[in-house]
């Protein structure tokens, strides 16, 4: 289960609920992982995160200072009104014009645990 952890800074606590999943989950088999940053989003390169937003949403401005705990996501239309880009087709633009980067915060390590916690569930899958 991925969690995103909605601080709006570093000090900011993780809720009750999310802190209860987690705790729940990584008794197994599973496990939980709560996001370094405010949001899953943060964890994409900020130069892709920019270019996708721009594509998705031409004309619009981003809000956002690309932050660790900012919502990278909100925009202001032409109109002036604000509003959040649609997080799926970001998505969509990252994965298919970008190569992935697990450098950011704690990406590398909790992507190699995901995909031992996969091995580990399908060991008759043949590894790569």
């Amino acid at each position: 289960m991925i969690l995103d952890s909605d601080r709006e800074k570093v000090n900011a606590r993780i809720n009750k609920t999310k802190i209860r999943l987690q705790q729940e989950f990584d008794i197994g088999p599973g496990h939980a992982w709560v996001t370094e940053g405010r949001e899953i989003e943060n964890y994409i390169p900020v130069a892709q995160l920019k270019e996708a937003i721009a594509a998705v949403s031409p004309g619009a401005t981003m809000q956002s200072g690309f932050g660790k705990y900012e919502n990278c996501l909100k925009i202001r239309s032409k109109k002036g009104r604000e509003s959040q880009v649609s997080k799926v087709d970001v998505a969509r633009h990252v994965v298919d014009n970008n190569v992935p980067e697990f450098s950011r915060y704690d990406l590398k390590q909790r992507m190699n645990k995901l995909l031992k916690f996969i091995r580990e569930s399908n060991p008759q899958v043949p590894r790569p």
